[in-house]
């Protein structure tokens, strides 16, 4: 199985989520139930993707993830709407880092293209 829908897939979705971030708050998507089992859910979806997207890269998928997750947070302090909150940033990693294992385990049992061959 090749990575390339995943690479494309995983950078609309950080695309998305800077959209979702930065946009006014007032015009930022809900859905039901905690606020913060909305950001674990989007952040999951997000590293499983670069994960799979990035399969034989993991440390640099790692690396630009957990990167965008507290770069994401210090840019709400542009918005005036918007607030940048630690718990924010940790709940967000928490999800990331799953969604990180996730795709990494996938790409491991699934054999997508660029893992490195035992």
């Amino acid at each position: 199985m090749t990575s390339a829908p995943f690479r494309v897939l995983a950078w609309l979705a950080l695309t998305a989520l800077t959209v979702l971030t930065l946009a006014p708050i007032s015009l930022r998507p809900r859905i039901p139930g905690p606020v913060a089992l909305e950001h674990v859910a989007a952040l999951f979806v997000l590293g499983c993707l670069f994960a799979l997207a990035y399969s034989d890269k993991i440390a640099l998928a790692v690396c630009l993830v957990v990167f965008c997750v507290f770069a994401l947070e210090i840019m709400q302090f542009l918005q005036p709407d918007r607030h940048a909150r630690l718990m924010d940033a940790v709940t967000k990693l928490f999800g990331s880092c799953f969604g990180l294992l996730a795709g990494w385990l996938m790409a491991r049992l699934f054999r997508i293209d660029g893992m490195r061959k035992s």
